[in-house]
């Protein structure tokens, strides 16, 4: 089966009924990287890069979050406490 490839349907996927559904979060990074085109091919534009700015805060405060529960857990795990 082809897959057509077009600016609007590329970062789609479809469901388990077939049918298409809205991109989410989950690939919210590959509808980012029109951005880094769109800024090397006109230059430098305010307005991309402010929202290229947010979704890296949003990243970072998200790592964060992942680095601590991973860490928490690893402490957990090392010293075993018995509740």
């Amino acid at each position: 089966m082809r897959r057509d490839m077009s600016p609007t349907t590329r970062s789609r996927s479809r469901s388990a009924s077939g049918t298409w559904k809205r991109p989410t979060a989950s690939n919210h990074a590959r509808l980012r990287v029109g951005a880094f085109r769109q800024l090397a091919a006109d230059g430098p534009n305010e307005t991309i890069s402010a929202g290229m700015e947010r979704s890296l805060a949003k990243g970072r405060a998200i790592a964060y979050v992942y680095w601590i529960g991973i860490a928490s857990v690893a402490f957990l795990g090392t010293v075993k406490p018995n509740f």
